[in-house]
């Protein structure tokens, strides 16, 4: 674990001193997951790491750990992705599941994962905020969306975040955590499986995902991630295939938003609550107008997606996936 950054172990250990510090009546343990977590991780890639606090994470948490992860990413050119939970809480699959525990007492027994049907709604509705804020659109107004700079070598799917991987034209991060968890979300979705990791991911999408996008994907996080650590390659052969991946990208996320809004209109269908979280997303990232007339105009009970996914709640893909191998 770490060894694809020199100071990454002691980049985790400033932050549970940090996190120790401030929560230190109730902190009970610290977890890596992702990439780090796994043993495949770039030079570029995030530090995720979990915290979790006895009891129930209150707004008052939320908002200390807000303010400390705005310190932390000071210190540090290294990506951090930071969450905190609590023991009485229901956690995401990956903690749970696929997590390396770096400091305190383990507690992962205790923990217990959320909903299968409440974490494929979060992960479908993230990928969506994601492809809409991470490159700068106003929203999804319309499909086939626009490109996010349409000048743009990469159409602007190179962002800067001011992290290791990036230079002067940015980097691809951003790229391939829209691009990956919108994957995920599909697979999720057409599988019942939690997801826990890219490896996870890349092992079987081909199952459940049209070979164009399951082909694309590899190829995008096999490019970015283990050919060029995220970077913006320099040689003009390389740059040309990024630029065809950002083409096929665009793409993809129109594959995406169609799959979608059927998902929506089966929120529409499901509990009020569920309903109520589907007409706000649909407000808030400005869903084509046609689709969202039709959606919001649907009166249809007949069959909820809870009852779609009846005994499903703690599906748990069992086979176990292969590494992300990214040597040459």
């Amino acid at each position: 674990m770490c060894t694809a950054t020199p100071d990454c172990a002691d980049v985790i250990q400033r932050v549970a001193d940090a996190y120790w510090k401030r929560f230190s009546d109730r902190i009970m343990a610290a977890y890596v997951t992702g990439s780090h977590a796994g043993g495949y991780a770039v030079p570029g890639s995030d530090i995720d790491l979990v915290f979790v606090l006895s009891g129930a994470v209150t707004e008052q948490d939320r908002s200390a750990s807000a303010a400390l992860t705005k310190e932390l990413h000071g210190t540090t050119r290294l990506g951090l992705d930071l969450d905190l939970v609590g023991s009485n809480d229901a956690v995401r699959p990956a903690l749970k599941l696929d997590s390396v525990l770096v400091r305190g007492s383990d507690v992962r027994d205790r923990l217990s994962v959320m909903p299968l049907t409440d974490w494929i709604a979060e992960r479908r509705y993230a990928a969506c905020w994601l492809m809409s804020h991470l490159f700068g659109r106003p929203g999804i107004a319309q499909i086939p969306l626009a490109f996010p700079d349409e000048a743009g070598e990469f159409f602007g799917y190179n962002t800067d975040r001011g992290g290791v991987s990036d230079g002067p034209e940015g980097s691809t991060k951003d790229l391939v955590r829209s691009t990956s968890w919108a994957a995920t979300a599909l697979v999720a979705t057409e599988s019942e499986f939690f997801l826990t990791s890219k490896a996870h991911l890349l092992d079987i999408i081909g199952d459940y995902l049209p070979e164009e996008w399951a082909r694309h994907t590899r190829n995008l996080l096999d490019f970015c991630r283990c050919q060029t650590n995220y970077e913006i390659p320099t040689s003009t052969s390389q740059r040309a295939r990024l630029r065809e991946l950002c083409i096929r990208t665009r793409e993809f996320e129109d594959y995406y938003l169609s799959r979608h809004l059927k998902f929506l209109l089966a929120e529409l269908s499901s509990s009020p609550d569920r309903a109520r979280i589907a007409r706000a997303k649909i407000a808030e990232n400005r869903l084509p107008r046609l689709a969202a007339r039709l959606i919001l105009g649907s009166g249809s009970r007949n069959t909820t997606y809870a009852n779609q996914k009846a005994g499903r709640h703690d599906s748990i893909h069992q086979r176990r996936p292969h590494p992300i191998d990214c040597r040459q």
